[in-house]
């Protein structure tokens, strides 16, 4: 896998957390870390700045939540196992994770309903 040349490029394509683990063991990057910190290592080590340890923030764990069309999107969402499941069945087996649509929830957590 090729690292990508931008914040951009490397934000615009949807990865697999192994898949970003796999990116960071071969340009010796911490590893032992969330997606979005290790997109953050990634885009660092691109353009050129320091790649310490990111600090992580404590996120709230809703493995117990079961999204459903008529409910709100939860203040705590994130783009998990749990909703990709629900929006396969809901939009369909083609559905994947994309920038703009996982840009589209982060701003309406707790405003809109799924549908």
């Amino acid at each position: 896998m090729d690292l990508p040349k931008t914040r951009e490029e490397l934000y615009d394509t949807y990865y697999l957390k192994e898949e970003l683990i796999n990116m960071c063991k071969k340009y010796n990057l911490p590893t032992n870390a969330s997606k979005e910190d290790l997109l953050e290592y990634i885009c660092n080590f691109i353009e050129n700045k320091s790649v310490g340890k990111v600090k992580s923030k404590r996120r709230i764990n809703n493995n117990d939540f079961e999204p459903q069309l008529y409910k709100i999107i939860e203040v705590n969402y994130r783009n998990n196992e749990i909703h990709r499941s629900f929006f396969k069945k809901v939009i369909g087996e083609q559905f994947k994770f994309n920038v703009k649509f996982m840009e589209w929830m982060e701003e309406n957590k707790g405003k809109k309903i799924y549908k």
